[in-house]
């Protein structure tokens, strides 16, 4: 278990960390409430940023599938 696993107790999760530089992280931040509970998360058009520059380590079908829908949403 690595360091940084150990200082967030992610060792059981199915999770993959991705640091992100300071100056990028408010890019495409937003807020929204998911079922009573405020979360931040990053707009479509980020989150389609990410996919790109994440693409080699994203499983293919998950990367065209969610191209495809973005293409497709009518928002």
């Amino acid at each position: 278990m690595s360091k940084n696993e150990e200082k967030m107790k992610i060792g059981s999760l199915a999770t993959k960390v991705y640091f992100v530089r300071l100056t990028l992280f408010e890019i495409g931040k937003a807020s929204g409430n998911f079922y009573g509970i405020q979360l931040d998360v990053y707009d479509r058009e980020r989150t389609i940023c990410d996919c790109f520059k994440y693409c080699t380590k994203l499983d293919n079908e998950i990367f065209s599938k969610t191209l495809s829908s973005y293409a497709a949403d009518k928002i």
